[in-house]
């Protein structure tokens, strides 16, 4: 995966030929080929939710939502028609305040179809009128989904006027019934796309350079800047994972519990398919975790360190049996050897190892299932370069790669990275012989194996007498004892 010869001895590495495609084809591929395969649980959604009139009642008596990649497909097209009908064209935005449910499902393929970019932005954001309305305004949506009535009044109240008047608004909660002036249930968008799900989007041509997402991350400044993704960047990131040594026959059973506002969360939700997704809960419920690993038999799960020791801790965990996990991915930052460990000794996962991605990139890195290091070793690696990507390690404000295993600052390059940014003050990538990089203030080093390692942040340091400090060092002294939870440091 990574390039040999005089220059391996700095810190640089080029990933090989990237696989690329357009999401809503990826998508609808896998519908066409696994039809009837299972595509979708939600153990916390009724059998019966988004269903059609000619549809059979097979599906109806399952004891919870249980889709096929065909009925999946179907609904999201329903929708896609129910929106074009209402005025969306390509090119438009979509705005979703998600919780962890079917509807981001469906409205990320419905919008895919019409060619619209979908921005997905952390429903706690309705509560603070300043950044709400940056993003708003940012995105420019044509459409509003909001989680719930509540949040949807709020969302009212606090974005002011920076929504235009004829903008479709809807509450996506299918436990709710009654919306605010003019907001309507998502069930209706359903209801009314149903009657024309004739209509043919085939026309629609799709290319690798339309950006397709936003998600927003903190910036440097007081306001969250918007990261734009394109189909190039996001299926560069997905399909790399399809060659990482998993046999030809392999059906992953993903559990997608993290929040579907950032960048990991999304990237398993949408785990290049074929797979089965599985939603837990709307939000991380460590009870609910632990039944669906029983009970979908989950062969993969990412999980940040806060989120395993609930797990481990958890009253339930004795009683489960989680012998059909395959592989845990631990992500987040400050993750230590132990926790990769937990993974294994206490969550009985076969496999566990750390990555390392951000709302700019996703999934630079990662280990081949064979070469996953030894989990005693005390330094924690979040894999080697990825096909398609660009790492290099440079000494601060230079573009040049230092030597291996001396720490600077990270720098990923290659088609898995963003567009670029909306809402931000500048657009700090560059280009060279090698292509466009982006500096990511990560701390790093790169071993002679390729190997990253991340040692802190560059903004973060605290400077101790003449000393430059990495809070992540002193966080992982403290997170080295059983009994702490969240350890953080501040300047």
């Amino acid at each position: 995966m990574t390039s040999n010869g005089p220059a391996a001895e700095f810190a640089k590495a080029i990933g090989g030929e990237p696989e690329l495609g357009c999401m809503y084809n990826i998508l609808k591929e896998a519908a066409t080929k696994h039809p009837d395969s299972i595509a979708l649980v939600c153990p916390r959604y009724p059998s019966d939710l988004y269903t059609f009139s000619n549809q059979s009642d097979d599906s109806k008596s399952q004891p919870y939502l249980r889709w096929t990649y065909r009925h999946l497909q179907k609904v999201s097209h329903a929708v896609a028609a129910g929106l074009y009908q209402k005025g969306i064209r390509p090119g438009m935005t979509i705005a979703i305040f998600p919780v962890v449910g079917a509807e981001f499902q469906i409205i990320a393929r419905a919008a895919w179809e019409l060619r619209c970019t979908l921005a997905s932005i952390d429903p706690a954001s309705i509560s603070n009128p300043n950044e709400l309305q940056h993003m708003l305004k940012c995105s420019n949506p044509s459409v509003v989904l909001a989680p719930t009535t509540e949040l949807a009044e709020k969302l009212d109240k606090n974005a002011e006027n920076t929504l235009h008047g004829h903008v479709l608004k809807f509450v996506t909660s299918h436990k709710q019934t009654s919306c605010p002036h003019g907001w309507s249930p998502f069930q209706e968008l359903f209801d009314f796309g149903q009657k024309h799900q004739d209509l043919d989007f085939s026309q629609i041509e799709h290319e690798l350079d339309d950006e397709i997402l936003v998600i927003f991350t903190s910036g440097t400044t007081s306001l969250p800047k918007g990261c734009v993704h394109t189909n190039t960047s996001m299926s560069a990131s997905c399909l790399a994972k399809k060659n990482l040594g998993q046999a030809a026959d392999y059906w992953p059973v993903v559990s997608a519990h993290g929040p579907l506002f950032h960048a990991i969360g999304i990237m398993i939700a949408l785990h290049v398919p074929p797979c089965t997704i599985v939603h837990p809960s709307e939000s991380f419920v460590p009870g609910a975790l632990l039944e669906v690993i029983q009970n979908e038999k989950i062969t993969y799960m990412c999980l940040v360190p806060a989120m395993l020791n609930l797990l481990a801790e958890h009253q339930n965990l004795p009683i489960t049996d989680t012998s059909s996990l395959e592989m845990i991915h631990m992500g987040g930052g400050n993750v230590l050897s132990r926790h990769n460990q937990d993974c294994v000794n206490v969550l009985k996962s076969k496999k566990a190892h750390t990555i390392y991605g951000m709302s700019e990139c996703w999934s630079p890195t990662c280990y081949h299932v064979d070469q996953i290091p030894d989990l005693k070793r005390s330094d924690v690696g979040c894999g080697v370069v990825m096909p398609g990507a660009m790492l290099k390690v440079c000494a601060p404000d230079s573009t040049t790669a230092i030597k291996r295993d001396e720490a600077g600052e990270l720098h990923m390059g290659g088609p898995q990275i963003l567009k670029k940014y909306i809402g931000a003050k500048s657009q700090p990538f560059y280009e060279d012989e090698d292509g466009r990089w982006l500096p990511t203030g990560d701390q790093a080093t790169m071993n002679e194996d390729g190997e990253i390692f991340i040692v802190g942040r560059y903004k973060e340091l605290i400077i101790r007498g003449g000393h430059n400090i990495a809070p992540t060092a002193i966080e992982k002294v403290f997170s080295a004892y059983g009994g702490v939870q969240v350890s953080y440091s501040q300047k």
